[in-house]
């Protein structure tokens, strides 16, 4: 029985994780697109139909996507191509939505599909190093080089932050470390290979407070939920708005060597405000990057390079709204839960995203599924507990080895 649930929960996750190699070949992406329009089907009739209930979190999701879908349609935008996107993040928010019991058989099946996904990416950064194959900016014809089987490197983090969450918490809930420390690993040695600036900062900056939690057993005070969602408003106050990268040249240019790329982000933010200005309320839906670029007139400028401006922008104040609500009614349980690990795991999930979306607007169905696990944390934390109840909980400080019987 343990076997099939684990096999049904694969067939319904792996659908969407959503390799950008596949849409160099259109008919195996169009064959996605099919097994994933089934399992929204079957995850719609087990939430709707069996289960009787649908989260808040996942209520606003939905509501959410459903407003940019019918605002691309409003503004003839790239409806397609949105249309998949839509059927994954709401599918993913379901699936999540239905978990209950002992979630350990859920976050093995999870772990496995990103296990599959990162690990044959990062054979393709091995074996292509300078890339597995081209790209081309629709407007200038600018090619980019580096992409690899998930897609372009700078995209990568949308799967290594909810991997990472997915793995630690693999590890709270069985105690079991050798997938876990894989894993860790390969995204991080991922990370250091293709050298995006974005994606090391958010990669690092969950590591050193989960090294923290491994030795001291918790996260520094200063991280938590509130802090992680601080970091957008105050990004846009010191960086968008006064100019204050000017003095971060040392790490921008001289560490990072991303100086080029990141400035030219701070022209296309300038840009975006006025894009905004003109549809304020109701936003500009999703259009096509052909039509993005030549809207801001820069041939990188398929989106917003910043999370909260590529929301206001797509969705107006409307879907602003909408995601603040998210986060804060997801957020609420996980900050009240802030003292035990599993919720400060999650909140690391949240750390990454916030510090990889200033400079890129990544809304992927498992990031957004981040918000479900925060208002399910309840059901993450009582098997944490359970487990250590039934095997003996040791403190870090008192952990000498690593148990062999552990390892598996």
């Amino acid at each position: 029985m343990r076997a099939l649930i684990l096999i049904c929960y694969v067939l319904l996750i792996l659908p969407h994780m959503n390799p950008q190699y596949f849409n160099l070949m259109p008919s195996a992406n169009f064959l996605l697109n099919i097994i994933r329009l089934f399992s929204f089907y079957i995850l719609s009739i087990r939430l709707f139909i069996v289960r009787h209930k649908i989260s808040a979190p996942t209520l606003i999701i939905f509501c959410l996507e459903l407003y940019l879908l019918l605002m691309t349609v409003f503004q003839h935008g790239d409806t397609y191509n949105h249309l998949a996107d839509v059927f994954s993040i709401i599918s993913i928010a379901f699936l999540y939505d239905c978990l209950e019991g002992d979630p350990k058989i859920f976050l093995s099946s999870l772990l496995f599909c990103f296990e599959i996904v990162i690990y044959v990416n990062f054979i393709t950064i091995l074996l292509y190093p300078d890339g597995m194959y081209d790209t081309l900016s629709s407007l200038t014809l600018f090619k980019s080089h580096k992409n690899y089987f998930l897609g372009y490197y700078n995209n990568l983090d949308q799967y290594f932050t909810p991997a990472l969450v997915t793995a630690w918490l693999y590890t709270e809930l069985t105690g079991k470390r050798l997938r876990t420390f894989v894993m860790m690993a390969v995204v991080y040695a991922s990370a250091l290979l293709i050298w995006s600036g974005g994606i090391l900062l958010a990669l690092f900056a969950m590591l050193v407070p989960y090294l923290y939690i491994i030795i001291y057993g918790k996260t520094p005070r200063f991280i938590n939920y509130i802090t992680c969602w601080l970091i957008h408003p105050l990004f846009l106050l010191g960086i968008v708005v006064l100019k204050l990268h000017t003095y971060f040249r040392w790490l921008i240019d001289g560490i990072l060597r991303k100086g080029r790329s990141f400035f030219l982000r701070t022209e296309l933010w300038d840009k975006m405000l006025s894009l905004i200005a003109e549809r304020p309320i109701l936003g500009h839906g999703i259009l096509s990057s052909l039509d993005r670029e030549r809207e801001a007139g820069f041939y990188f400028a398929m989106h917003a390079h910043n999370l909260p401006l590529e929301i206001a922008y797509r969705g107006g104040l409307i879907c602003l709204v909408l995601f603040i609500a998210l986060v804060i009614v997801s957020g609420k349980r996980l900050y009240a839960r802030r003292d035990t690990k599993v919720a400060q795991i999650i909140t690391l999930g949240f750390l990454g995203w916030c510090v990889h979306t200033t400079v890129e607007p990544y809304m992927t169905s498992f990031l957004m599924g981040l918000f479900i696990l925060a208002y399910k944390c309840d059901l993450f934390i009582s098997a944490a507990e359970a487990r250590r109840e039934n095997s003996g909980y040791e403190t870090p400080r008192q952990i000498g080895v690593y148990r062999t019987r552990n390892l598996y």
